[in-house]
């Protein structure tokens, strides 16, 4: 610390001692200026508002501080300790900081404040805290006080609450996760060494927008051990994410049950994987079939498998996955799921092939034929199914059997008479085994086979007459082999007898013809090599696939013929020995040398012969012939390797491999799954890839694995990506760059970076958050990268998004505003068209209003009612509560009003006249605008009430008078417009002759209570010229409780006392009719009168609504007489009579209600029949009937009122 700096903290603190407190602050804030961020001095200057000024003020020193130091540096005085405890009860001082310090991602200032509290202190926040964050609509205002609760608990040592209000949090504020995790590294708050803990943070990422992080961090805590692996399925087997990572979720948790070798759990994955892609399930298929070690565990999981396939309709990759199945064990559930799947596709002759052999070695006849039926078309298959049948129908002879059999030979195949000339050579079969041959019989051109059959199957019918003739044709087409059909006649000869003359006759013309051989033996010999073709079925078919390939071959057509050997060897698969043998033989030369290795390394690692595919691959890399090859060799060396679970030598040659870019892309998710994991010495061959590849995806991915396992080599990473931008400038790469510079915290490099960005590219907007993070976190007083996301947002017509960041921007750096504002009001000016002027427009104006720039403000408005008339209108009431705070120029003022003028907006324009404020200013404009909003019935009042005003202000009083008398002349109107009443009495004390002025302030000063200013003027109108005015006088004087005299009254008219009475009558009623409005209004409390009024004019149902609320006003006796009243005007006079007769109630009413009822004896039962005058007039004034007591008494009222 300067010496300068320590003198003035210690001459500041003996002012505070000797309680010169304005001599200290002003010391403090003069050493500030000089040195804003000494600690001391701010420590200081916080002590004097906590202890000699306003929360407010104590609120602003603290969050001024926290610029530069954090809470556990400025409050280490005990003294400032102790004045904080006492603010800290403050509700309105709590509330403040605390959200400043949310808001802020200031947690260690919550958790130190914390620390220093007492029990009670804590347990006090943190029920507050529990109210807040349940009863807050806002979800970022609720997020943010469970993040405090959370806080609050963790200091209890609550984990389980701790835990789950964090979760909450998160899940309402993604943002807030960094700095979380940032707080508890800060702070030792988890210890990744426990398993809980490490969960609870990956649940954290997956309540938050950071599900691709958590997915990442729950794979390589499964891959750890199984033990891990299991907890992690434990804890997130069900949970929810959003759609668009479920098939990864899926997958995660298959690897994991993998690792963890829990076959009961993968079967709970069998209904997720049908929501997989035929990708994803071939690579589950691999994983099981490698991982799965219990053949029957293995082939379940298979089995679901294929069902998932199924739910793809990926039937090739279902065949595939089963004939591999088939090949490895020969299973009745296989084959019924091979059944299952030819139900759904059956164009797949090699699966009936299959089903169709396991079926006959089963002895399902009937089914097997069915399978091979459906690929008698396919000739390649007809041959092998052929000798099945003809094997099986040796020794298993049946009709369905043989009519399938036949169905396989072709029109001109000697093989069905060959089976029926067997069959009688050996007495097998019966006759429907001959009408089966007989049914193929074809129309021409028969063959030797077809004759014998015939022959014989004539004389075995006895049907000599077509057995010679068929015989004469034998002879006649076939001489060579005819001879031995003569023993034949010559044993039928007795039976012939003179028939076989034309036998003979043949005979002698092709003597020379016929051979004498044995033709049965000839017979037996054909039969005897059809039933010793091959047994094997499939090898006869490899066989001639062989040949075909041979054929491929010698015409030159290599690529096809090594495309046959693969099927081959994928569907013999005990012959794999022999494919592979015949394509060592093939002499190939380039350019085919690439498809032939490719073909032998494809065929031994599909068929899972590693080791001896190393043996082979090996040595040809050094083969001179295979270098332009040998990515793909090393791929295979490195597929092998992966098999085996040799991770090491996979990795490497599968770096080699990457070399060819089809290779580097299937092998980069390999690398970032493995390197880290024990394997970092190949970190640097895989930037090479990534360098070679101009992959900025995969770098950035890559980059940020790195980062994450190895924080500690984050320079090197730097100058990879240094590196890696140099070569392939983008804008991503670019991005990237800046990100690692930041998370360096090399700030002012970032900043000089982040100044060639331009917020057009789009690319930016994948980094620039990550950036903005950064810098809020650690640089929280650097504006450059929010201002440049702001930037950003606003180019690429993400209005809202920018605002937010600007309007934060401004709130948390105050210095900013003027940058902020210029350079919007630029923006606007270039790109109004192509943005949303509401969201820029509302900002300038907080902006202009914050700053106390009203004008602007107002130009701000007129410039946006040119785009969006209505939406600029709806700013007015907010500019307008802002201005009438501040100190508004008479000017600025008037052009705010003009401008609501001319936006016909007259209620605001009555508003900002009745303030008062503008004087003389613009009078005659203003007065115009006035006289325009009178036009509008519900200002019409209050705009001539503001005119006469401001007339009487300028001295036009006799205009003044005439707005006076619109404003005031109506006894029944219920605006109050109190203000002008004293206007009223001066103008009545300037012009005291002004009769009607009088009596119109008069008027008004009663109906406003007045009664002390109303009297003396009602008493002078009294007094009047005007019997008119007299006679409103008199009922007015005698409503206020005065007694003037009637008789004067009536001497002074001309006319006698009833009419007198009756005008008074019509005065009443106007005055009634008055105070029913102000109470309808709210303004007057209802009295008896009013509910008399209304009998007399007959509104029963005003008088009943009236009535339902007359308990407020009345007591129940009361309430029971209008009751009755009521009742009696309803015609209901007995009901209003006995309603009274239990209740508290005058006797003398109640006589009077019975006898008017004509209940004459009920009445005289009612003690105390005194009648009063008080009482009768009510009844008159109620009932209005001519009662003879009524009458009686009426005269003897008016007696007493004339005295």
């Amino acid at each position: 610390m300067e010496k300068s700096v320590e003198r003035l903290i210690d001459k500041a603190r003996k002012l505070l001692d000797k309680n010169y407190l304005e001599r200290a602050e002003q010391l403090v804030t003069r050493g500030l200026e000089q040195h804003a961020n000494d600690t001391d001095l701010l420590s200081i200057d916080i002590y004097i508002a906590l202890k000699y000024k306003t929360w407010q003020k104590a609120l602003a020193r603290i969050i001024y501080a926290l610029r530069f130091a954090p809470i556990r540096v400025l409050f280490q005085d005990e003294g400032i300790r102790a004045l904080f405890g006492c603010f800290i009860h403050e509700p309105a001082f709590r509330t403040a900081l605390f959200e400043y310090l949310l808001n802020h991602q200031f947690y260690s200032e919550i958790y130190f404040i914390l620390c220093k509290a007492t029990e009670s202190e804590c347990e006090e926040l943190i029920e507050i805290w529990i109210k807040a964050s349940e009863g807050v609509s806002d979800p970022i205002a609720s997020g943010n006080w469970y993040i405090a609760l959370g806080i609050g608990h963790c200091k209890k040592g609550n984990t389980n609450s701790f835990q789950n209000a964090w979760k909450k949090a998160v899940k309402k504020v993604h943002s807030s996760l960094p700095g979380l995790i940032a707080f508890c590294r800060r702070e030792n708050l988890l210890n990744l060494n426990t398993i809980e803990d490490r969960l609870f943070l990956i649940e954290l990422f997956l309540l938050s927008d950071s599900i691709q992080k958590g997915l990442t961090l729950m794979k390589l805590m499964g891959q750890e051990s199984a033990d891990l692996a299991k907890a992690v399925l434990k804890k997130f087997h069900s949970f929810p994410l959003p759609a668009e990572y479920l098939s990864e979720f899926t997958i995660l948790k298959t690897n994991l049950a993998l690792l963890a070798e829990d076959t009961s759990y993968l079967k709970t994955l069998q209904g997720e994987w049908s929501s997989l892609n035929s990708e994803q399930l071939f690579n589950i298929q691999k994983a099981i079939s490698i991982g799965v070690k219990e053949r029957s565990e293995r082939r379940e999981l298979l089995l679901h498998v294929v069902e998932a396939f199924f739910s793809n309709q990926d039937w090739e990759s279902s065949a595939h996955l089963l004939e591999t199945m088939y090949r490895e064990e020969k299973d009745s559930e296989i084959i019924a799921m091979m059944e299952h799947l030819l139900d759904r596709y059956p164009i797949m002759p090699h699966l009936h092939l299959k089903v169709g052999d396991f079926q006959l070695n089963k002895g399902l006849i009937a089914q097997a034929l069915k399978h091979f039926s459906m690929v008698k078309d396919v000739p390649e298959y007809n041959r092998i199914i052929q000798v099945k049948l003809e094997n099986l129908a040796s020794s298993h002879l049946e009709r369905e059997l043989v009519e399938t059999l036949f169905d396989f030979y072709s029109s001109e195949s000697d093989k069905i008479p060959l089976f029926g000339i067997n069959a009688y050579l050996n007495n097998k079969g019966s006759e429907w085994l001959a009408n089966c041959v007989l049914e193929r019989l074809p129309g021409v051109g028969l063959s030797p086979f077809w004759f014998m059959f015939l022959i014989q199957h004539h004389f075995k019918q006895s049907d000599h007459h077509n057995a010679l003739n068929y015989t004469i044709r034998f002879i006649e087409t076939h001489p060579e082999v005819a001879y031995e059909t003569i023993p034949l006649i010559e044993k039928h000869m007795e039976q012939l007898k003179d028939s076989v003359i034309p036998v003979i006759t043949a005979i002698n013309r092709n003597i020379e013809k016929l051979a004498c051989r044995n033709a049965w033996k000839l017979i037996e010999s054909q039969l005897e090599r059809a039933s010793t073709i091959s047994q094997n079925a499939e090898r006869t078919e490899f066989f001639s696939m062989l040949h075909k390939a041979e054929d491929l071959f010698k015409k030159g057509e290599i690529v096809i013929g090594l495309q046959l050997l693969q099927r081959m060897a994928q569907q013999f698969e005990d012959a794999v020995e022999d494919v592979l043998k015949f394509i060592d033989s093939l002499k190939v030369d380039d350019p085919f040398l690439k498809d032939w290795i490719e073909t032998k390394l494809s065929i031994l690692l599909r068929n899972d012969r590693y080791e001896e595919l190393l043996q082979f691959a090996k040595p040809v890399l050094l083969d001179i012939r295979f270098r332009a090859h040998i990515s793909t060799i090393h791929q295979y060396i490195g597929w092998s390797y992966q098999a085996i679970g040799n991770v090491r030598d996979a990795i490497e040659h599968f770096c080699y491999g990457s070399l060819d870019k089809k290779w580097y892309k299937k092998n980069l998710p390999f690398f970032k799954e493995h390197i880290f994991r024990g394997h970092s010495n190949m970190i640097p061959n895989v930037l090479s890839l990534i360098q070679q590849n101009g992959d900025e995806k995969g770098a950035q991915e890559f980059l940020e694995l790195w980062y994450e396992f190895r924080p500690g080599d984050l320079n090197k990473i730097i100058a990879f990506q240094e590196e890696f931008s140099k070569e392939h400038v983008s804008p991503a790469s670019q991005a990237q760059m800046v990100l690692w510079v930041a998370e360096n915290e090399e700030f002012t490099k970032a900043r000089e970076m982040l100044k060639s960005f331009d917020p057009r590219i789009q690319e930016y907007g994948d980094y620039l958050p990550r950036i903005v993070q950064i810098f809020k976190l650690r640089q929280p007083n650097d504006p450059t990268a929010r201002f440049l996301m702001g930037r950003y947002y606003l180019f690429q017509k993400q209005t809202g998004k920018a605002i937010n960041i600007f309007r934060n921007l401004i709130q948390d750096l105050p210095h900013t505003l003027e940058d902020v504002y210029i350079y919007m009001k630029k923006f606007l000016k270039k790109h109004i068209a192509e943005s949303e002027p509401e969201l820029i427009f509302g900002l300038l104006i907080r902006i202009a209003l914050d700053q106390k720039l009203f004008s602007e403000a107002v130009d701000l408005l007129r410039e946006f009612a040119k785009w969006d008339h209505k939406a600029a209108a709806s700013f007015l009431d907010g500019v307008y509560k802002v201005m009438k705070t501040g100190d508004v120029d008479k000017k600025v003022l008037f052009d705010f009003l003009k401008l609501n003028a001319e936006w016909h907006d007259y209620k605001r324009v009555c508003e900002i006249e009745e303030q008062g404020l503008l004087g003389s200013e613009m009078l005659q404009e203003r007065l115009e605008w006035l006289v325009i909003a009178s036009k509008n019935p519900s200002l019409r009042s209050r705009s001539l009430a503001l005119r006469a005003k401001m007339l009487f202000n300028e001295q036009r009083f006799e205009d003044c008078i005439k707005l006076v008398f619109l404003v005031m002349d109506n006894v029944y109107a219920t605006e109050k417009h109190a203000e002008l009443l004293e206007m009223g009495l001066m103008l009545i004390h300037r012009f005291p002759k002004n009769i009607d002025l009088k009596r119109v302030v008069a008027f008004s000063c009663w109906k406003h209570g007045l009664f002390s200013e109303a009297r003396p003027l009602f008493e002078h109108l009294l007094l009047s010229d005007k019997f008119s005015f007299r006679i409103e006088a008199f009922a007015i004087l005698k409503e206020m409780g005065v007694d003037p005299s009637f008789s004067v009254l009536v001497k002074d008219h001309a006319k006698n006392k009833d009419q007198v009475l009756a005008q008074l009558n019509a005065v009443y009623h106007r005055v009634r009719q008055f105070q029913f409005e102000m109470m309808d209004a709210g303004e007057y409390e209802a009295d008896e009168n009013i509910f008399f009024w209304l009998l007399d004019q007959e509104r029963l149902l005003e008088y009943r609504k009236l009535l339902d609320d007359a308990k407020q006003h009345f007591n129940q006796q009361q309430v029971n007489l209008l009751r009755a009243y009521y009742l009696r005007k309803k015609g209901k006079i007995n009901q209003a009579a006995f309603s009274l007769l239990r209740e508290p109630c005058p006797p003398e009413i109640k006589k009077m209600f019975f006898m008017e009822a004509g209940l004459w004896e009920q009445a005289l039962l009612i003690e105390d029949s005194s009648v009063t005058d008080v009482v009768l007039r009510k009844y008159i004034w109620a009932m209005q009937r001519q009662h003879k007591l009524a009458v009686s008494h009426l005269s003897h009222l008016s007696n007493k009122i004339s005295q």
